[in-house]
């Protein structure tokens, strides 16, 4: 199908090209070697049970609630370097920009088999541009990266297949599986071989499109999967995610345009952007599309002049931003509909079209003049995206410098102050913390997250009234926050009044079932108010969703044995041991105790 790789650039070429992007990148990412964590990393691996625990591997792969989302290849990696160096952030970190180099070289490897001129400029692009710091300069984000890396692996074995149905085909879909369950927003992968069979019309085409089949069952499979899981697990009903489809269709096109200015012009760049309003009526409503159709249209008509790659390059951009421009609910869409981070896969077409253009140019000039010209200019380029990728990793030092710079840059938006005021609580810094959270609350009065924010604080301060205050608003402005209503519902048991902290459990349960901590203390208020029937409903529904909750078993264990269930009680008990040894000792003697009346 074609060449093979090493007949389009030299061995000697290839190296010193490695090298050349191995340094600079490095260079460029040295500032990570003083970050430590910041945001989801908690939640990803320094409080992340199966990551920390030395059989979590099991855990990680076989029970998908265990971790925030089902991405088991990127957890069991976070597991292995938990064996290896503990939870010291300088070796996650360095994983990261390890993978990330392995990528770039990765990339010009593919260019070069692909024939495609500029590979080595395309892979120093990739490397360098900044909107990769946010995802190499961040633990949580090893999924982007070595989602990539994986999705580079399945298209050299892809492309070496050449269509045959052998091992190393075979070896392709293994590996993009194992991509999709990095990270499934590499779910595009299919689709880009279909792009690469059409832009290369010299191949059988019949062939080549049968061998994306499989590729196409494992993306929507795990897909559909993901979707279905995360939609009941991460994301709650709120209005916010009450889109119609054509807001849907003003949001996918906005959000295509954002992330396009992005790479060509990659300034500022923040970890929360402005929350902008979905309005079928507005200017931008009308014009992006308009715009973005007639680049396409424009492109699709000048293919016999140009040739089919630019616009082969601007649909596989197009397809591989899709999964993330609000075409389907994703739960970071509270905060913003945009993220730096979501570049990362999609940077490499843009450095393609880069090294491309770059290529082509040189080849086809003989002024020497011009070539001076061009190489100036690539070389002032590369420098500028290395400065600002070193200024923009020193951002992602701590989750405190991370977020004043996401202040400093947009001072009217209240979310990145919610997220510094946290920061900055986590270092005892309360006061300036209250500082912020007040400044959220100016911006925008009704924010729940930070009426939530503020709640904690008062907590903190031995202040109950003002927090219960704050919890009800809280509630009040966004009724499916679960964390807020949970609270409140602790709020009002603390209040002494159960029947307040009842409907707040069942409500918080009737919109977020598998919010599982709320469960036990529902059932527990139920039983203080007599209701043991309702009591034993709730804990039997809440070991439906997490079998292994030992505490519950043994909780509704004594429950049923009150109720005269000898044998049903027996059965919890002895489940809640297989699951938990170690608690043996403490739960005979009270089990006991009940069995003797």
């Amino acid at each position: 199908m074609f060449m093979n790789w090493r007949g389009q650039l030299s061995s000697y070429r290839l190296g010193w090209g490695f090298l050349f992007i191995s340094l600079l990148t490095t260079f460029a990412y040295f500032p990570i070697t003083k970050a430590g964590y910041i945001w989801d990393d908690a939640e990803y691996v320094t409080e992340n049970s199966p990551v920390l625990e030395t059989g979590g591997i099991s855990r990680i792969w076989l029970e998908p609630g265990t971790t925030p989302y089902y991405y088991p290849t990127t957890f069991s990696i976070f597991w292995l370097e938990h064996q290896l160096w503990g939870l010291h952030p300088l070796g996650f970190h360095l994983v990261n920009l390890a993978v990330h180099i392995l990528n770039a070289c990765l990339l010009v490897i593919v260019l070069t088999y692909l024939k495609v001129p500029g590979a080595i400029l395309a892979g120093l692009i990739f490397a360098l541009h900044p909107v990769q710091s946010a995802s190499v300069a961040w633990v949580t984000e090893l999924k982007n990266v070595f989602s990539e890396t994986l999705y580079l692996c399945a298209l050299l074995l892809w492309l070496r297949a050449s269509g045959r149905l052998g091992l190393g085909y075979l070896l392709a879909v293994f590996v993009f599986l194992l991509a999709m369950l990095t990270k499934p927003v590499v779910c595009s992968f299919p689709i880009i071989l279909l792009l690469i069979v059409w832009w290369k019309s010299d191949v059988d085409w019949r062939r080549q499109v049968l061998t994306t089949l499989p590729f196409f069952l494992v993306s929507v499979g795990i897909s559909l999967f993901t979707i279905f899981w995360e939609g009941k697990h991460k994301i709650a009903i709120d209005k916010l995610y009450d889109i119609s489809i054509l807001e849907r269709g003003v949001l996918c096109n906005q959000s295509f345009a954002f992330y396009v200015s992005k790479l060509v012009w990659p300034n500022p760049l923040v970890a929360v952007y402005p929350h902008w309003d979905v309005d079928l009526f507005s200017f931008q409503a009308l014009m992006f599309p308009l715009g973005i159709t007639m680049v396409f249209l424009l492109l699709w008509f000048m293919r016999s002049s140009w040739g089919r790659g630019p616009l082969t390059l601007a649909l596989a951009l197009a397809a591989t931003l899709g999964p993330i421009l609000g075409i389907v609910n994703f739960s970071g869409m509270v905060y913003s509909f945009v993220y730096t981070h979501h570049l990362y896969h999609a940077t490499s077409f843009f450095a393609l079209m880069v090294g491309f253009i770059f290529g082509s140019y040189v080849v086809a000039n003989r002024s020497r003049t011009m070539r001076v010209i061009l190489w100036g200019f690539t070389c002032a380029l590369l420098a500028a995206y290395g400065i600002q990728t070193w200024n923009q990793t020193k951002v992602y030092q701590s989750e405190r410098t991370l977020f004043e710079h996401n202040v400093k840059v947009y001072p009217d938006i209240p979310q990145p102050r919610i997220f510094l005021g946290n920061a900055l609580l986590q270092e005892g810094e309360t006061s300036l913390a209250i500082a912020q959270f007040k400044e959220a609350l100016s911006l925008s009065p009704t924010d729940p997250q930070a009426h939530f924010a503020m709640a904690g604080v008062m907590t903190i301060t031995g202040e109950p009234d003002r927090a219960f205050d704050h919890l009800k608003k809280a509630v009040e402005a966004s009724p499916t926050f679960a964390a807020a209503r949970f609270n409140l519902a602790w709020a009002y048991l603390n209040r002494k009044d159960p029947k307040s902290a009842i409907e707040q459990f069942e409500e918080l349960l009737r919109t977020r079932p598998n919010y599982w901590s709320a469960y036990l203390p529902l059932a527990e208020t139920l039983m203080k108010e007599g209701r043991v029937g309702e009591a034993i409903q709730t804990m039997e529904a809440v070991l439906i969703l997490r079998p292994e909750y030992t505490e519950a078993r043994y909780r509704l264990a004594t429950l049923i044995l009150q109720q005269g269930d000898l044998e049903g009680a027996v059965s919890h008990f002895e489940a809640a041991l297989r699951l938990d040894p170690d608690q043996g000792f403490q739960l005979k003697p009270k089990f006991a105790e009940v069995l003797v009346g």
